[in-house]
Formats: C-alpha cells, sequence, structure tokens
C-alpha cells in the first residue's frame, strides 16, 4: 500500500510475476459515464504517473508497465438499509450491506450471512420469524466491518493536514493495530453449521423493533430511495 500525497495505489504481486494493482483518486465532482467513457487508457496512465511522481514506492514503475486494459469507475458510499426482509424475501450481502472494497470483506460477510439465513430457516419454523432472526443476529457484526471499511477509505484520500496527521501516527498504528491479533475479529470469524438457533425472537418483540414486516413484499420497497434511512457514506 502507497499512501501517496495526492492519491492511494495499493498492488500485489504474485510469485510468477504477475502484479494486481489499483488507485484511489480523489475527485470533488463524480465522473458522469460519458466523461470516462472519453477517457483513453493512456490517458489514465499519464493521469496517474503525475500523482505518483513524487512518492516512493514501485508505483509509477508498475503503473509503466501496464497495458492498455484499463478500467475506471467511481466508488460509491450507500445509504443505510433498515429493512432486510419483507414476506418471501430476504436481503443478504451488498443488497443488505453494501461495504467499500477497503476490508476486502464484501464477498465473505455475504457467504456469512447466506449461513446463518440457512441457519435460521433451519431452526426457526416460521419464515418470517427466522428472517428476522437473521437479521438481528447479522446486523452488528456487518455494521462494524461496514464502517471499519469506510474509515480505512477516509485515510486514503486525506487533505494536507489530514495527510501529516495521518503520517505521523502511521507508523504507530502499523505497529499495533495492523497485525493478525488486532484484525481477529473480522478475519477469523467462525459459524457453527451444528450449533442450533435454540430461541427464536418472539413475533411480538420484533414487530415493535421494526425488523417484523407482514403483507406482501413489493419490489420497490428495496430501491434506492425507498424505505432507508439515514443517509450515509457506503459502509458507514
Amino acid at each position: 500500500m502507497i499512501f501517496g500525497k495526492r492519491a492511494f495505489f495499493g498492488y500485489s504481486a504474485r510469485p510468477s510475476g504477475e502484479i494486481y494493482w489499483f488507485a484511489n483518486v480523489s475527485r470533488r465532482e463524480e465522473p458522469t459515464r460519458q466523461e470516462l467513457s472519453t477517457i483513453t487508457p493512456q490517458a489514465w496512465k499519464r493521469q496517474l504517473l503525475e500523482l505518483f511522481v513524487d512518492d516512493a514506492g514501485p508505483a509509477t514503475t508498475i503503473i509503466e508497465s501496464a497495458g492498455n486494459e484499463l478500467g475506471a469507475y467511481p466508488i460509491h458510499d450507500m445509504p443505510t438499509v433498515p429493512t432486510w426482509h419483507r414476506g418471501p424475501i430476504a436481503l443478504a450481502g451488498d443488497a443488505a450491506h453494501a461495504t467499500s472494497p477497503n476490508s476486502g470483506q464484501g464477498a465473505s460477510i455475504a457467504i456469512e450471512d447466506a449461513i446463518v439465513l440457512a441457519k435460521c430457516l433451519r431452526d426457526v419454523p416460521e419464515p418470517e420469524i427466522a428472517f428476522a432472526t437473521y437479521a438481528q443476529i447479522r446486523r452488528t457484526r456487518v455494521k462494524k466491518i461496514v464502517e471499519y471499511s469506510a474509515r480505512i477509505g477516509r485515510t486514503k484520500t486525506a487533505g494536507p493536514i489530514g495527510r501529516r496527521l495521518r503520517d505521523v501516527v502511521m507508523p504507530f498504528a502499523l505497529k499495533y493495530f495492523a497485525n493478525s491479533k488486532a484484525h481477529a475479529w473480522m478475519y477469523t470469524h467462525h459459524i457453527d453449521w451444528s450449533e442450533r438457533i435454540e430461541a427464536p425472537l418472539r413475533a411480538a418483540t420484533l414487530s415493535r423493533s421494526g425488523c417484523l414486516a407482514s403483507g406482501g413484499a413489493n419490489v420497490n420497497d428495496f430501491l434506492p430511495g425507498r424505505d432507508i434511512g439515514e443517509g450515509q457514506r457506503r459502509g458507514v
């Protein structure tokens, strides 16, 4: 990882010599699809080289060696989704809790969702109560991961003052927090399939908490701008 002065660069080298890389570039205004489609790979490479020219590390060498198959797209921060299910429909993965790619946990927590949802449907007789139980079990963990991912994203594109503060704190943070123990809660999470969900939540309690919905499902309830809570950055 390279926390550059003007952008963030990440890369991973394989034993075969292949290198996978990406760059996070901050912009005040979101580019349109038309604008992005008119920018050639050569133009992107020139822009990226300018952004990383003053930074230590192999970013410019990797960019210069890259081919012409470059993709550029905005990374959005999404509103939270307070309702994960209605009637016979339940949401999982990004549909329920879209997270930015900074934590690398999007696919992992989606798989976790699927396992917990399957356990709830296996152990709780009523589907709506099973869905509500699943949502309550999963919310705390995924919220923590999504918020963590959002915090990491904000450090990548800090302003001049924030960048200086980040560079001062970073050595300490890497020493004490960038280790397997500090992130064990995220990377070593285990779900025991044989453990049964013995005490599903009562329907009355779920209804009061807003987790249990009655009536038929409407796909519009899950579209952007409908039935969503406070606007947040994606993953916050």
